[in-house]
Parts: C-alpha cells; sequence; structure tokens
C-alpha cells in the first residue's frame, strides 16, 4: 500500500506524518458511519474501520472505497481490543500516527492537521507528547463544550477553552474518539487495556502514560462533534439538566472497571475518589430513579462491583 503524506506543518521536521484513522464500529447506522468516512478520507492518509459486530462479516463492505479499508472481527472483542486491532495494523502498514474514532463521532474540517501541528508545536518545546486530542461538542447541541479534565492544585477540576481559543491544555487524560497517537509512543506505553473491554479505558491509558512522563494535550482550536448515549430531562422546567443514559449492562462495566482501576498504583486516587461518588454512584442512583429496567440495572451494577473486587475482566457471559 502507498501511503499519502500528510500536508506540511509548519515548524516540523523532515518526519514523515501519516495517519491511519481508526473507527471502531459496533452495528452502526451506515448511513452516519458514511458521513463520517467522508467527513475524515481526505484528512488523514488512510482510514480504517474495524467492525466489532456479531454476524455478517460483509455487512459493511459497501463502505469501503478509495484510501477507506474495512475489517471484521465477528464478534464483540470490546473496544479496546477493536482499537488494538487498528493500532497493529497501523504498524505493520507503516503508519507515524492513529487517529482514533467511535462511530458516533464527526470531527470538523481540518481537526487531523490542527492536532498534528499542535503535536509538532509540543515537541519542538521539549514535551514528550502521549496524545492529543480535540475539544469536544455534543452533535445536539454544538455550542455546548465538554470540558477537559486537569489536575488542579487538590485534585482535578474542568477546565473550557476560551471562545475561539487556541491554548494547548495538560489534561489529566483524553477520550478516545478524536485522540491522536505516535504509533512510537504507544510502544513505549503499551497498548489499550483490553481486558476493560468497555468504559474507562482511555483514562486508563493516559494515566499509566502519565506514569511513565508522558503528556497528554487538549488543544483548543481542534473541534470533533459526538453523541453519547440517550438523553433524559431530570428536574423541573426552572430546574433541569440531561444525564445520558446507556443499557443497564453498560452499569456492570463501569462499576466493575472503577473497582479494577483501584488496584491500579498509577491511577491518582483523589480522580478515584470524585470520579467514583460523581460518576458511578451517584449517577447509579439517579438512573435507578429516570431510568427504566431498574432492578436489571441494579442486579448489573453489584455484580460489576463483585467481579471487580475478584478481579475479573474481559467481557461478562450473559
Amino acid at each position: 500500500m502507498q501511503h499519502r503524506r500528510h500536508e506540511s506543518i509548519p515548524g516540523s521536521t523532515a518526519e514523515k506524518i501519516t495517519v491511519l484513522a481508526v473507527i471502531v464500529a459496533y452495528h452502526p447506522d451506515t448511513e452516519q458511519l458514511s458521513i463520517l468516512r467522508e467527513s475524515i478520507r481526505e484528512q488523514v492518509a488512510h482510514t480504517l474501520i474495524v467492525d466489532n459486530s456479531e454476524g455478517d462479516k460483509g455487512a459493511l463492505d459497501s463502505l469501503q472505497c478509495r484510501r477507506v479499508t474495512i475489517i471484521s472481527l465477528g464478534t464483540n472483542t470490546g473496544i479496546g481490543s477493536a482499537q488494538n486491532s487498528g493500532i497493529e495494523w497501523a504498524d505493520d502498514h507503516g503508519f507515524s500516527h492513529v487517529l482514533l474514532l467511535d462511530q458516533d463521532s464527526l470531527p470538523a474540517p481540518g481537526m487531523v492537521h490542527t492536532l498534528c501541528n499542535a503535536e509538532q508545536i509540543l515537541h519542538g518545546q521539549g514535551v514528550i507528547v502521549a496524545a492529543v486530542g480535540p475539544q469536544a461538542f455534543l452533535r445536539t447541541d454544538c455550542k455546548k463544550q465538554e470540558p477537559f479534565i486537569v489536575k488542579g492544585r487538590v485534585g482535578f477540576i474542568k477546565r473550557v477553552c476560551e471562545p475561539a481559543g487556541d491554548q494547548l491544555i495538560e489534561v489529566a487524560y483524553l477520550h478516545a474518539s478524536g485522540t491522536l497517537m505516535k504509533i512510537a509512543r504507544i510502544r513505549e506505553i503499551g497498548p489499550i487495556d483490553s481486558a476493560l473491554f468497555i468504559d474507562m479505558l482511555d483514562m486508563e491509558w493516559c494515566f499509566r502514560a502519565t506514569a511513565k512522563k508522558h503528556v497528554s494535550y487538549g488543544v483548543c482550536a481542534a473541534h470533533i462533534f459526538h453523541q453519547v448515549g440517550v438523553k433524559e430531562q431530570i428536574g423541573t422546567a426552572s430546574c433541569n439538566r440531561e444525564i445520558s443514559v446507556h443499557p443497564p449492562l453498560r452499569s456492570y462495566y463501569q462499576a466493575r472497571n472503577w473497582v479494577l482501576l483501584i488496584r491500579k498504583k498509577y491511577v491518582p486516587r483523589t480522580w478515584l475518589f470524585v470520579y467514583g461518588i460523581r460518576n458511578i454512584w451517584l449517577r447509579f442512583c439517579v438512573l435507578l430513579v429516570v431510568a427504566p429496567n431498574r432492578k436489571k440495572r441494579c442486579n448489573y451494577f453489584f455484580l460489576g462491583v463483585w467481579h471487580g473486587l475478584r478481579r475479573k475482566s474481559g467481557r461478562l457471559d450473559e
């Protein structure tokens, strides 16, 4: 395969940058996936769609075209395993970087070039960059930023980009979709922890990178739009907020993986405590009130806690 050279980056060295976009798909909406394919195809050297769905291995063959390759795993191996398959494919085919994408994301024009440029600037400053990622917005509300999480004086805090800002923000972790990673850095840090299957894999990898003196950055000038779960309104008309509602099974992985991360010494204790209270236990209690399938959700949640205590990982066999 011949790789298209990435457009030149101001201030960069003679190093070639060839980016492979790795899109992990699981029973996707093919129309939406086609839109994502077209939005990223001209920004990267090549696109690899990793079909993580069960069933027909040729279900996404219609999406294959110039500079787009599809590989089907035939079963749900978990998002981490699928991402690692894409990373290995990139390494085997000589790409310098991978761009991880979820099937429901939509990169803004020029996002990849902006991320590459930011990485080169940081490299020129002597920073050992683990990964760079874009400012995320909700597809349902293109003005609503999803804040970056940064390390504060005590614990971790949220930080949003300034309007029309071009800041490079050192972050505690990046959410996977839109993250640009250098293959050489992945070799140093290690692959995605596929044993977690789904949930918190991106956080774990970034914390592991930090422990190895690699730094992750949020790039305010790069934008991506995505959708997380189904939104439910809670509260009154005068005081309400939205919360994303995932299927009950996700409660299992969220609870289990949080417990598993407690055992990893490089994961910050303050983050584990705050994230556990707000995003695991409090969220679980709220979902028991506003979401359907309460008994099923409750059973999955506490099974996850139990399996985490027993150090059980991977896919839950139902």
